[in-house]
């Protein structure tokens, strides 16, 4: 898995490419061919593209003189990306994840670690004789708990990264383009309004980051209902590149809750061996 300065090289790398043709090979394109070749899963390309993404916008904004600052650009779509690696071949890492067509996540938090083998045509021609497989012993559960403890332990810390990066970078953008109450409050209203409001608890942390506060009302003080029920407004590329990192930061949050309760029932089996 790639560290976060990887991840920024790699987006600087296709905004790079990106501007100097012009837009003639697509984000996607630059994001697809960056991806084969460093042979990155799923939420890595959405990492790498929503990087990219922003940094194809700054790189874009730079160069913007006098009163005109839209911008205008095809941003990369993580999905389309992931369809088109997939769907032709299959990464290294997803190849190791689905060498079995009934491969289980959890498989190796709660089954056998090692695959079970099958009796071949030859062996089923000749019985042998019934023999009962050895139970596990206590120390050895204990064992197998404990790992697939470590392993959500581990990957904790790689999803906390993830939201952090991307609230980094939210933080980071809004400064520069969400700088009025207005239009802060327009933000947040289209944030739950595209999103949902399960990206609440990320505005209220843009909130605190920006220097408002973490516990200032949101959306002016409307009603969240009122404000999900009559919004409505087409976002910029602008929005657009917000939203992908505030979504970003909401996934891995869910994540982050996800994994809190498999090492709580992991705890409680501990407990219980």
């Amino acid at each position: 898995m790639w560290n976060r300065k990887e991840y920024e090289t790699a987006a600087e790398e296709i905004a790079s490419k990106y501007t100097e043709s012009k837009g003639a090979t697509s984000i996607n394109k630059l994001a697809e061919d960056m991806s084969r070749t460093a042979s990155l899963n799923p939420d890595g390309i959405r990492t790498m593209v929503r990087l990219a993404n922003v940094s194809v916008f700054e790189k874009l904004f730079a160069v913007k003189t006098g009163e005109d600052k839209m911008i205008e650009y095809e941003p990369g779509d993580a999905e389309v990306v992931i369809n088109n690696i997939y769907s032709a071949e299959k990464t290294a890492c997803e190849k190791h994840l689905t060498k079995d067509a009934e491969y289980n996540r959890f498989q190796d938090f709660y089954g056998d670690l090692d695959p079970v083998k099958t009796a071949s045509t030859e062996d089923q021609g000749h019985y042998v004789g019934k023999t009962e497989a050895k139970p596990p012993t206590r120390q050895e559960l204990k064992h197998v708990v404990r790992r697939a403890r470590e392993k959500l332990a581990e990957e904790k810390v790689s999803v906390e990264h993830r939201w952090i990066m991307s609230m980094e970078k939210l933080a980071e953008n809004s400064k520069l383009f969400v700088q009025t109450p207005s239009e802060r409050i327009r933000f947040e209203k289209l944030a739950v309004a595209a999103l949902g409001e399960q990206v609440i608890p990320e505005l209220r942390a843009l909130n605190s980051a920006l220097g408002v506060g973490i516990n200032a009302q949101l959306f002016g003080g409307e009603k969240l209902a009122d404000v999900l029920d009559q919004f409505t407004a087409s976002p910029s590329n602008t929005d657009k590149a917000l939203l992908d990192f505030i979504e970003g930061a909401k996934h891995a949050r869910v994540e982050i809750r996800r994994i809190d309760h498999g090492v709580e029932v992991l705890d409680e089996k501990l407990a219980r061996i």
